[in-house]
């Protein structure tokens, strides 16, 4: 069996391990790729011990709310036959809502650690810092936008790259309260050490994630 997908089976027994309502899983694809990530959200402790769980839908619009904030912890793997790329990515961010009286619009700030290989010949482990916010769109309800930026300074970077960066792009589409479509373009690059660079995804991907 390929190493990746000893790599993959065993992160697919992570997930189903997980507690139920824990978090999201989502997974986009093209013709010659495929990309995973889960992300669990850590929950704040109620105040009032004496009161009983609220239920999962009731709960969610509070964790995101800006006077509690979120913290997010993430893992990612991502397979490309044709560019010979096999890479994870893991890592924490904090979540909340930059104007209270706004609550379409999310803004998250952590960071990734990235490890991998390249078309066949590049080891990278990078730990980047991350920037990402998403905003419903109020008039449609069920759709919207998000923009991500990752970014590995040299002093963060180990093996055969420096300056790795991600940039992501991703309109999303409401189908059910617990289940988007999306449609992303995703790029990530890094600089190797004789200033060589390197494409590690350049892709357009439809995707689903679903609400745990």
């Amino acid at each position: 069996m390929p190493m990746w997908r000893k790599y993959f089976l065993g992160f697919i027994f992570c997930l189903l391990t997980t507690p139920v309502w824990a978090g999201t899983a989502e997974i986009s694809f093209n013709d010659s790729s495929f990309q995973f990530l889960y992300e669990y959200l850590f929950q704040h402790q109620n105040d009032n011990a004496d009161a009983p769980p609220a239920a999962p839908e009731e709960a969610l619009p509070e964790l995101f709310s800006g006077h509690y904030g979120l913290v997010i912890a993430n893992a990612r793997y991502l397979h490309n036959d044709d560019k010979d790329i096999e890479m994870f990515s893991g890592g924490l961010d904090l979540a909340g809502q930059p104007f209270i009286d706004n609550p379409t619009l999310q803004m998250r700030i952590g960071a990734k650690l990235y490890t991998g290989k390249a078309n066949g010949k590049v080891d990278f482990l990078n730990i980047a810092i991350a920037l990402r916010g998403e905003y419903v769109i109020p008039d449609t309800e069920r759709m919207g936008i998000s923009v991500g930026f990752n970014y590995a300074p040299k002093v963060f970077s180990f093996g055969d790259s420096a300056h790795l960066m991600e940039t992501e792009v991703r309109l999303s589409y409401a189908l059910f309260p617990r289940l988007n479509a999306f449609i992303s373009y995703q790029n990530i690059r890094c600089d190797l050490v004789d200033d060589e660079r390197v494409g590690v995804d350049n892709s357009v991907r439809l995707g689903f994630s679903g609400l745990f």
